[in-house]
């Protein structure tokens, strides 16, 4: 393998402190990346170099509180994607692209005694995954109730992840002559639960202490003169 260079541009802009937008340009000049290609009547699934990979971005994040009772935060990124290889002696050609959308969203809600109600989810559209495989589209759903108890001191938080177990995987590839199809996923639907306690004094201020390599600094930065702070 060779090694791959990235040249990334990105421009940034946050309005009122909270929305922020971004835009994103990079190009990889040799990506190693994964291929699966045949030897004899195996298939193998191994890296390889690309001759260039290009990507454009486009992403907007938001925390907004609609109500004093429910807070919400979104993320939503497009984005544009293109894997070029030229026919050598060790890789066909490839030249895929793709334009795909991901988005993710959480709220939470204030109940009643103290009670908390989470609700998140995300989606991703058909993408490219590694050098020549492209994706389905998958999504999951996380639902969480949360309460604290003994002055804020306890919280119990129960929550169930991927409730219709929808973040499976598939995919495939049409490369050297062959249609490969691919499928899988893990153990993505759990129930948890969380108790946490904070033990001490939350009206017991601490008292910074001053250690000799501080000293010493702070001598260093005044010069060494009269005037050092100590």
């Amino acid at each position: 393998l060779r090694p791959q260079y990235t040249h990334n541009v990105q421009l940034s802009h946050t309005f009122n402190w909270r929305f922020t937008t971004s835009f994103g340009f990079s190009k990889t000049k040799d990506l190693n990346t994964r291929i699966s290609e045949p030897e004899g009547d195996t298939w193998f699934l191994g890296w390889k170099n690309l001759n260039d990979q290009y990507n454009y971005n486009l992403s907007f994040s938001a925390p907004y509180s609609p109500t004093k009772w429910w807070s919400s935060y979104t993320n939503l990124s497009a984005f544009h994607r293109y894997n070029k290889a030229e026919a050598g002696a060790d890789i066909e050609q490839i030249d895929l692209k793709i334009y795909a959308v991901n988005i993710y969203s959480q709220h939470t809600f204030s109940l009643p005694w103290k009670l908390k109600f989470e609700l998140s989810g995300w989606y991703n559209s058909p993408s490219i995954w590694g050098g020549i495989f492209e994706t389905g589209s998958n999504w999951a759903m996380d639902v969480g109730l949360q309460k604290k108890f003994f002055n804020d001191n306890a919280n119990i938080r129960i929550g169930l992840s991927d409730i219709f177990k929808t973040a499976g995987w598939d995919g495939g590839s049409d490369y050297a002559g062959a249609k490969t199809q691919l499928m899988g996923g893990w153990d993505s639907r759990r129930f948890k639960v969380d108790i946490s306690y904070f033990f001490g004094n939350d009206q017991v201020k601490s008292r910074k202490r001053k250690t000799g390599i501080e000293d010493e600094s702070g001598r260093a930065s005044g010069g060494g003169g009269s005037g050092a702070g100590g």
